[in-house]
């Protein structure tokens, strides 16, 4: 199986390090995109990792503002980068503040035993759903169907004039990140070059990351073939003192004892002590050294060794 990874960032080239050595041993390449707006972190992290020739960064970077379809724009770029290096059995796309919660081993062999299947949170907007719980435009069908106007990161126009989505799609909504098929990956890419309204519509959406591939993939064969638990734990019920939570140690029990392969967000100072005992106690692998590398243990390759892996 070959595995890939799509990683979405903006902050914390440390953590991002550590994220990419513990995925490298497991995951075949791993493409970043980093926001058009943190050319410090670029800078950084593409010198934090030059020494694996299997982790690439997109030429192509957005601007990304949160509500607005630019984290689309990015995730879409990760994923064309993607295409140019060959065929994937799996594709994830992740935040650069996720880290895994279960041996990679354990995760590549839960994906080899579920090769069909695609785990992403999908569910029809327009019947009921927990977005309904949010109000004015954050309302499930609000925030497909109205036109949504920005400028910038300060003017955000919501106008109730109702819009029929192009290409026969269904509205489905859910959780940005997810694990897909390498087949389910390349249908949302034709689906977009065949059809060129799509995204056009989408940049007049609001919230576009918690519909955009639900919609593209709902509305599709592939959509007999999602499992809802996407396998990411994150807690937004429990703001620290925004959401989603920035995860410390005294979420580890709930961490440990979910389903999730992945869990977020992880911040490299809030966090530490989290992260140093999933190494310990989840992982069984040793902690990262002060430069974020990974530190060699049993059967932990060291950094300049990952850039020679297949």
């Amino acid at each position: 199986m070959k595995l890939a990874v799509v990683i979405l960032a903006h902050t914390h080239p440390p953590h991002l390090e550590r994220l990419v050595r513990r995925l490298r041993p497991t995951v075949d390449e791993v493409v970043i995109h980093v926001n058009a707006v943190a050319g410090e972190v670029y800078q950084e992290a593409r010198r934090r990792l030059a020494d694996d020739g299997h982790v690439h960064f997109t030429d192509e970077r957005h601007r990304v503002r949160w509500g607005q379809y630019s984290i689309v724009e990015a995730s879409l770029a990760g994923l064309r980068h993607l295409r140019t290096l060959g065929r994937f059995d799996r594709v994830l796309l992740m935040s650069g503040q996720d880290y895994p919660v279960r041996p990679l081993t354990e995760i590549r062999a839960f994906f080899e035993q579920h090769p069909d299947r695609q785990f992403m949170e999908m569910f029809r907007l327009d019947q009921p759903n927990w977005f309904e719980t949010q109000a004015g435009p954050y309302a499930p069908m609000r925030r497909i169907r109205n036109w949504h106007i920005f400028y910038r990161s300060r003017i955000h126009l919501d106008i109730p004039v109702p819009r029929r989505l192009p290409a026969a799609l269904l509205p489905h909504g859910g959780s940005f990140w997810w694990s897909l098929t390498g087949d389910c990956v390349d249908h949302v890419l034709d689906t977009l070059d065949r059809n060129p309204k799509v995204e056009r519509y989408f940049r007049h959406t609001f919230l576009a990351d918690e519909t955009f591939y639900q919609t593209i993939i709902g509305s599709s064969p592939f959509a007999a073939t999602v499992d809802n638990d996407f396998r990411r734990y994150v807690d937004w019920t429990n703001p620290n003192p925004t959401p989603p939570r920035v995860l410390e140690m005294e979420d580890f029990d709930k961490v440990a004892a979910s389903t999730a392969l992945f869990a977020r967000k992880m911040d490299p100072v809030r966090s530490a002590e989290l992260l140093a005992r999933i190494d310990r106690e989840l992982l069984k692998v040793s902690e990262p050294d002060h430069t974020g590398s990974a530190s060699a243990g049993p059967g932990v390759p060291t950094p300049r060794s990952l850039g020679a892996m297949p």
